[in-house]
């Protein structure tokens, strides 16, 4: 757990002082260029397009040291069935995509929690907003959650079921909200499964990518950011059973098409005959 917690620390810390870096520049451009003096006031004034800057700057530094420092490998792994892993992940992500949204419908959704679902679905009007969204997002959070902290927790030999769980939790908590919380736990599991059966995080990488995209399509379809269902409670319950049979049908051929063997590189090397790749950059010996 204390490997999970510190790079979700690294990765809150780099999100500030990318924003923090990228700040500065978009309230001068917007204070001098645009001569917008209520950027530097407490309302700040800024537009959309700054806002999502600032946001995109949160993304881009973390998402270039954690791959600077091999900290994720974001290495494209070609296998046999590739493009049927990716054909399957697709499909689960849909059966995953109809449990959340009958799912989300029925949990508490708090005032605040409104608002923020509004200012979201505001900036995935702007072109940079769906980058951010669908493209950044899906390689930052899948490299960190997957790719580092569940990777770092299965060499180390921890349970494979420990480490699926432990980084769906951090998954969740880095939402620092309660609805996309819950519904960043229960898709965190599936792709936490997916990086375990496959140790190919592009597979991940894409289902988040192709969620985060459906999502802003049915916004910019419907302009509504609330997890309101137009549908009554029996066909609510008829989309949850559909999407987690599917789900369920996803992960009996996905089983089919892999093998799980150790994480642990030792072990590994053992196994494969491949020896032990160098360690990494970060000291990674304490206790997990």
């Amino acid at each position: 757990m204390k490997t999970a917690l510190k790079y979700l620390l690294i990765y809150f810390g780099l999100s500030i002082v990318g924003a923090i870096l990228f700040a500065f520049p978009v309230v001068l451009f917007d204070t001098i260029v645009l001569n917008n003096s209520a950027a530097m006031t407490d309302d700040v004034g800024l537009d959309m397009w700054s806002q999502i800057t600032i946001l995109i700057g949160s993304q881009l530094l973390p998402l270039f040291l954690f791959w600077k420092n091999k900290w994720c490998n974001y290495s494209l792994v070609k296998e046999q069935n590739t493009s049927k892993m990716f054909l399957w992940a697709a499909i689960g992500c849909i059966g995953v995509m109809l449990v959340l949204s009958t799912i989300q419908v029925y949990l508490p959704h708090f005032e605040w929690e409104l608002d923020l679902m509004k200012d979201l679905g505001d900036m995935l009007k702007n072109p940079l907003g769906i980058i951010s969204a669908c493209i950044l997002a899906p390689l930052l959070e899948e490299g960190i959650f997957r790719g580092t902290i569940e990777r770092k927790l299965l060499e180390a030999g921890k349970k494979p079921w420990v480490a699926i769980v432990i980084s769906a939790v951090v998954f969740a908590i880095a939402h620092l909200n309660f609805t996309q919380g819950v519904t960043a736990l229960i898709i965190g599991l599936f792709l936490g499964w997916i990086y375990y059966r496959t140790r190919n995080i592009w597979y991940c990488i894409f289902v988040h990518a192709l969620n985060n995209l459906t999502s802003t399509i049915m916004f910019i379809i419907t302009n509504d950011a609330s997890c309101d269902s137009p549908f009554s409670l029996p066909v609510n319950l008829l989309l949850f059973v559909v999407g987690a049979g599917l789900t369920f049908f996803v992960v009996k051929q996905v089983i089919k098409l892999t093998h799980t063997g150790s994480w642990v590189p030792e072990v590994l090397a053992e196994e494969t005959g491949i020896p032990t790749p160098p360690p990494l950059s970060i000291n990674d010996e304490e206790e997990v």
